[in-house]
Order: structure tokens, then sequence, then C-alpha cells
């Protein structure tokens, strides 16, 4: 790895003959760099911390722009000079041949980022989503790596670290509190449950179409609801055509079916893509075919970006917890009242953000697309299926929810209230843990890192 307590200086800016250069100095001996540049007792008022200050060069003797960044509020945390002049080839090679003569070496790939990430200024994930920055060679790749710069994939992975946490504090409990009548550690099977729900939403963003895959890119809206909702019918209303079956006899739908639509912003009227996927209705525990049913529901309440709670009045639409919990965590949750044609109109729904509809009258439709296409169009909301997740963000995941899916096959058999082993379990959910810190942590093994910077150019 990069020597940190070397001054190391390189281009910033792309090679070759250019209006302006960019040449970047960093390291405890930034200030000698600039001293050679433009002389130590030269008339040339001070640079400017923070803001470019006109200097002239000594060899040669032309205008430029010097910007300095005192550590450790730079971007490396260390004492930072960035140079702009004409972007001349052999002007450039001049400067940092200066800039070597006056203790600095030539940067490494990567290396201003790496030590930026040694000094606590990023972290890897950080630095990753630059280096994806700096390769995108088109629109959708710049917009998917400013996703993963904005956490796209850091918050989930942090939101299931803090539950792993969690589950680890609940089993700890019974070892360090065991005679305390008042402390009750998690049993069995709710760890088992816990487990292999956090697993599975590893797994779905470890999965390939979590990426920035052109036929993933399209947001999903899902309707899901109780049985009888209507969810059925209003899926075929949106699509003006008969693609689900739909009967009176409650439960027809059994999988989870996908068609694409096109809706309309309702502010510019710009065509929005999307995939509207119904479910079957959400009920308690059933026979064998209604557990395949609602494990259809659960997977595509996964990948959803946006999911319509339809509900028929006069529910209150409390979406159950363990719905809830089968979520993707950057979905919407939005609320229709179906069948407004079978009661009072001016009855206003139990919730109020539900949306009166109809699928026999056509009622509140153009209302419900409007607000689809509005959360389909933010990309808050319908990016989720446009994270970059990166070979490396891929492995860690999935070892994370193969040690748990582990973890709760051993538990489910499990029918009493005291878990066997608990330092073991522990120790479990701590490497989990430990394989979702090498994705988002601050400090990573020199290998991991070393993997990291390969793909960076100089200058960076």
């Amino acid at each position: 790895m990069p020597r940190l307590g070397d001054t190391i200086a390189a281009l910033a800016s792309a090679p070759g003959q250019s209006p302006r250069a960019l040449l970047r100095v960093s390291g405890p001996q930034t200030h000698q760099v600039v001293h050679r540049w433009i002389g130590k007792h030269s008339d040339q008022p001070p640079a400017t911390p923070w803001r470019p200050t006109p200097v002239t060069l000594i060899d040669p003797p032309l205008p430029a722009l010097l910007t300095v960044f005192a550590k450790p509020k730079s971007f490396t945390g260390e004492d930072v000079a960035e140079l702009q002049l004409p972007g001349h080839p052999a002007l450039v090679d001049r400067l940092l041949a200066q800039a070597y003569d006056a203790g600095a070496r030539p940067a490494d790939p990567g290396e201003f980022t790496y030590r930026a990430v040694r000094h606590g200024k990023l972290t890897a994930y950080d630095a990753e989503a630059l280096a994806a920055a700096i390769a995108a060679q088109s629109q959708d790749q710049l917009a998917a790596a400013d996703r993963l710069k904005r956490g796209g994939l850091a918050r989930p992975v942090r939101q299931a670290s803090a539950q792993l946490t969690t589950l680890r504090a609940l089993v700890e409990a019974g070892i360090d509190f065991a005679e305390e009548e008042d402390v009750h550690p998690i049993a069995p099977a709710d760890l088992a449950q816990q487990s292999r729900t956090l697993a599975e939403r590893l797994a779905a963003l470890a999965q390939p179409g979590h990426g920035a895959a052109p036929a993933e890119a399209h947001p999903r809206i899902v309707l899901a609801g109780p049985v009888g909702a209507g969810k059925s019918s209003l899926f075929n209303r949106l699509l003006q055509q008969p693609r689900a079956v739909v009967d009176p006899e409650h439960g027809t739908t059994r999988d989870a079916l996908e068609e694409p639509l096109t809706l309309r912003h309702p502010d510019t009227q710009a065509p929005i893509q999307i995939l509207l996927v119904d479910t079957a209705g959400w009920h308690g525990p059933g026979d064998a075919l209604d557990r395949k049913a609602l494990a259809a529901t659960r997977r595509a309440l996964r990948h959803a970006d946006v999911v319509l709670w339809c509900d028929a009045p006069p529910s209150h639409f409390d979406i159950p917890q363990d719905v809830r919990r089968a979520l993707s965590d950057s979905a919407t949750a939005l609320y229709a009242a179906t069948q407004r044609d079978r009661d009072d109109h001016d009855t206003p729904p139990a919730h109020p953000e539900a949306i009166p509809v109809s699928a026999h009258t056509g009622r509140g439709l153009d209302t419900l697309l409007a607000i689809l296409a509005r959360a389909a169009a933010d990309p808050g909301q319908a990016a989720s299926t446009s994270t970059l997740v990166l070979p490396r963000h891929q492995r860690a995941l999935e070892r994370a929810a193969h040690a748990l899916n582990a973890l709760h096959q051993d538990l489910a058999p499990i029918t009493g209230a005291a878990l066997p082993d608990p330092e073991l379990i522990a120790q479990r959910l701590a490497d989990a843990a430990t394989h979702l810190d090498l994705i988002v942590g601050r400090v990573l093994p020199d290998d991991v890192l070393g993997h990291v910077f390969a793909g960076f150019c100089v200058g960076k």
C-alpha cells in the first residue's frame, strides 16, 4: 500500500493539450513545493486558504491560480495545494519536475482518495462511489454512481447492521443477566424468523437485478392489500386490458403478475415507464397453496419502489407489521380506497391519505395515475432498482445472508424458550455484521483497500 508520510504530486485533470490543467499536491512538504513554484520570499500576496489566488510562476514566469487547503480540513486530511495553469503538456511536465525536486514523489493511482480514507475523511464506500462517477460513460451510469454516493446501498446496509446489533444485544442479555427475573432474552423462534427476514433482505440487495441493468431500470409499483380488496380489478383497469383473472370469489390471485405501463408526469407530461405488479391478497396462515401465494407477494414487496396498499372502506388501511417487514427499505407506501362504487361517494376514506377509486366506474383513476407517476419519477423513490451494487458489495451481502440463513436453519426446529449456545449465536451475528461493515466501514483490511483503489486513475 502507498506510504502515507510522503508528499505526492500529480496531474489531476485529463492529460494532453487543454485550455487549463490542474496539478495537485498533498503531504507534509506541500508548502515547499508551492515555494518552488512561486518563490518563498516573493512579493506575491500569500494564497488565501480554500480560495483560488492569482500568482505568477517562477519558471516559466506565467500567470496561474493557486489554492491551498490546510490540514485537517482538506480532502485528504493533509496540507494540500492545487495549481491551475495553461494545459500544455511540456509546461505540466516542467512544473511536476519542480515538485519532485522540492521533495514530492509521483502519486500512485487513486492515492489522494486513499489518503482521504486513511485519515477518516471518507469511507471506502464513498471512494467507490467517487470511482464509479469518474468511470461513468453515460448519463445512466453517472446517475447510478450518484445514487451510490447518496447512500442508495449504504442506508439499507446500515439499517441491517443496526438490526444485527439489536439481535446480538438480546442474545447477550440472556448470557450476562441470566439470573435476573425481569430480563427476557429473545426466543429461538423469534430469532430464527428475524434472521430469515433479514437474510432475504440482504440477498435481495445482492441480486444483479438490484444493480443498474437496463431491464430492471423501471420503477416497480406493487398493488398489495387484504383478500377481496379489488386489486386485480384495479390492475386490469389501469392496464386497460383483462390481464388478471377476476372473480367474485375471494383469493383468485395466486401469483405476482407483472406488466409494463406508461404513465405521464403530471407536470411535464413526459412518459414514465413502470412495471405494475398485482399480488395475492394478504391473509393469515392457510394451506400450502396459500403459503406459496404469500411467498410470491413477499418477493414482490421486497423489490417494490412504490407499494399501493388497496383496501375497501370502512377499513383503516393499517399495513400489517409482517407486510412492513417484507418491504424494501426505500419503498414508498401509498393508499387506495377501492370499490368506491359500492358505498356512499360522500363518505371520506378512513385513511386521510387514501385515494378513493373505482375500477368499475373509473372514479379517481386520473388522480391515482398522477400520484403514481409523481412517485415513480421521484429519484428518491424510483431508484432502488438502479442502485449500483459492486462485486465487492455483492460478495459481502451474500456472505452475511448465508450466515443468517444458516442461523435460521439451526434455530427453526427448536421449540423451547432458551437459546442453545448463546455465546456461539452472538458470535455468528457479529460475524454477519462484520461482512456488512466491509461495505460501509471506515477501517478496512489493506487487501480490501487495495482492491477498492485498483481501478482509480492517477491524480484522483
